[in-house]
């Protein structure tokens, strides 16, 4: 017979999950909302504890390169905003001299 896990054994697996993570990726702390670690667990909710633990790790997976992924484009946008900038102040510039 199957039993399912309580959420608050959920919520341990998960917090667990991240922990071995961090670890994993020299980080102390793995940061996430409140919001974002109770709907994670109800989502877990009906299943074992090996399937949590899997989905949980996928989930920090997904999550990290997601993250990565948002902090490059940031980054790229803001560098692509500096050089827009600069060659629209050069081309002021320019007007003003020949005005």
């Amino acid at each position: 017979m199957i039993s399912f896990l309580l959420q608050t054994e959920l919520r341990g697996i998960v917090l667990d999950v991240a922990g071995e993570w961090g670890a994993e990726h020299g980080q102390r702390d793995v940061r996430t909302t409140n919001k974002a670690l109770e709907l994670l667990v109800r989502n877990l909710g009906g299943l074992t504890a090996t399937d949590a633990r899997r989905l949980a790790a996928r989930q920090h997976r997904v999550d990290h390169a997601c993250t990565r992924l948002r902090n490059r484009d940031a980054s790229g946008l803001g560098a692509q905003r500096a050089r827009d900038r600069r060659a629209a102040d050069r081309a002021l510039g320019a007007e003003a001299d020949r005005g």
